[in-house]
């Protein structure tokens, strides 16, 4: 059973239209809180076999949970009221069990210092405003096939340490409108041992979803068999690691797949979702700041963006794996899709990046200076629908286009329209640097002058180096915002080889 047709049999909705060959999206659930007629209860839990504990959440024994230092009596256990606290925290408690569905929502579950095994045969929802998860050891959420664990508008949440298991096709870990880190408070340093579930991150209503690994001493193993991060509608995947120490790229901040994952895929950003790689930090001069996903990544019309806040710091994500078809990078459907690199950030790849639809945008540095921003074995626009390449100038309107450099084949469709920017009253112009690999044309190229005129001379836009370096097709139109404007251009053959395109604006 796919992750969304589980999720819809949870939620009770009717089937999405079918759309062969996508992942359907999960739809934003808010849950309404309901009044509270009592103070909420702060549970303890408290099964030693000594004692009589039996490791039932039901409590049969009344042994199991204490409230306020005493035992509660057989049969009571928290979520049977509203906004029932819960910790576990106690090193000589034994294991625990959901045995039973849960009439309400608890508002905390805190794992700390207990060290054991917390087994979901029953769904778990953690909601409400001021709630909180926190698991901080080396605890196991484990969690029976077709159940949930859902953290729903809680306040700032943790997942530090421990591991969350289970079914990995029909099981989810869904982080809804919760703003879940990998270190809270700030400056703590430890990432969860590992994740065997499909995990959700989405919005609900007003608030985002969000999970942010930061301050990790490791990077976060998927484990499962096939089982992805996906980023729905109104979440966000934050990579937001420093790389302080030179060899420590690619060793934490990321997600890595264990070697008992069977899929290639690691994560899917669905439309109105977004993976952001950025370092609200800054660089540590001289240090590459790398962090890298061990696995596809696929863009079903949701954004994926490498910035650097525009500090100039060298911020990179390394998507490490590919697909069967040699994609690390696959934007597949949505014509929202975007895939953003920002002045002063690298996106690399070990294979190919696939844009069938939506939008590449580049973003040279202000100043008219270069920026390598895109590295892979080859940038390849699909030819079924329309798609953009685009440069976003920092300071267009003060004339200072710059120069983005792509490391690799770039091969333009013809539904493809690249757009590059120049300025008029000093002759400058972006230039699209493909360096060691083809420059193959097609499309149409969108020149924008933004209100600065006409040039006085030629201007060089694109151009091929490198290795062999090799210019081939043609643009079927070029076009701009000068109305009446005339375009001419021409490859300019160095060495045998047509190396730069030059377009004369009149």
């Amino acid at each position: 059973m796919s992750i969304s047709k589980f999720v819809r049999r949870v939620l009770g909705l009717k089937p999405a239209p079918r759309q062969p060959g996508k992942r359907r999206s999960l739809v934003p659930f808010l849950e309404r809180l309901e009044e509270r007629n009592c103070p909420a209860l702060t549970w303890e839990w408290a099964s030693i076999g000594a004692m009589g504990g039996d490791t039932s959440w039901s409590n049969p024994n009344g042994k199991d949970w204490k409230v306020g230092g005493a035992y509660q009596a057989a049969g009571k256990y928290p979520g049977q009221a509203d906004d029932d606290e819960v910790d576990f925290n106690d090193p000589l408690t034994k294991s625990a069990t959901l045995d039973v569905p849960l009439p309400k929502h608890i508002n905390k579950l805190s794992i700390t210092n207990w060290r054991d095994t917390l087994t979901l045969n029953n769904d778990l929802i953690v909601s409400g405003g001021g709630g909180v998860f926190v698991l901080s050891d080396s605890s196991t959420i484990s969690l029976a096939p077709a159940t949930t664990l859902w953290l729903t508008n809680l306040g700032p949440s943790s997942w530090s340490d421990g591991i969350i298991t289970g079914a990995a096709a029909t099981s989810l870990f869904i982080v809804n409108g919760t703003a879940l880190s990998t270190a809270i408070p700030m400056g703590a340093t430890s990432i969860p041992g590992g994740l065997s579930v499909n995990m959700i991150i989405q919005g609900a209503g007003i608030n985002t979803g969000s999970f942010t690994i930061i301050n990790a001493s490791g990077n976060l193993y998927l484990t499962g068999t096939d089982n992805i991060i996906e980023v729905a509608t109104g979440g966000a995947l934050n990579l937001s690691e420093q790389i302080p120490v030179a060899g420590q790229q690619n060793t934490k901040g990321g997600i890595a797949l264990d070697a008992a994952h069977t899929g290639t895929l690691a994560v899917q950003v669905d439309a109105g979702g977004i993976l952001r790689r950025s370092d609200s930090i800054g660089s540590t001069p001289g240090i590459v700041d790398q962090v890298n996903i061990d696995g596809a990544v696929y863009n079903l019309g949701g954004t994926v963006l490498v910035d650097s806040n525009n500090s100039g710091n060298d911020v990179m994500l390394y998507i490490s794996g590919n697909d069967v078809a040699n994609y690390s990078y696959w934007q597949k459907t949505g014509v929202n899709g975007l895939l953003s690199v920002t002045a002063g950030a690298n996106l690399k790849a070990k294979a190919t990046y696939q844009i069938d639809i939506g939008t590449v945008e580049l973003t040279p540095p202000a100043g008219g200076n270069a920026a390598d921003e895109l590295d892979g074995a080859g940038l390849n626009f699909g030819n079924a629908v329309a798609t953009k390449l685009t440069f976003v100038d920092l300071w267009a309107p003060m004339g200072v286009p710059g120069t983005v450099t792509v490391q690799g084949p770039v091969t333009l469709a013809a539904k493809t329209t690249t757009t590059l920017n120049y300025n008029g009253g000093n002759n400058t112009a972006d230039l699209l640097d493909v360096k060691n690999g083809a420059l193959t044309l097609a499309g149409t190229l969108k020149l924008m002058s933004n209100g600065s005129g006409k040039p006085t001379q030629p201007l060089n836009f694109l151009d091929d180096s490198g290795a062999a370096p090799a210019m081939v097709g043609a643009f079927a139109s070029i076009t701009g915002d000068i109305v009446g404007a005339m375009y001419a251009s021409r490859k300019v053959v160095q060495n045998g080889q047509p190396t730069y395109y030059e377009v004369t604006i009149t």
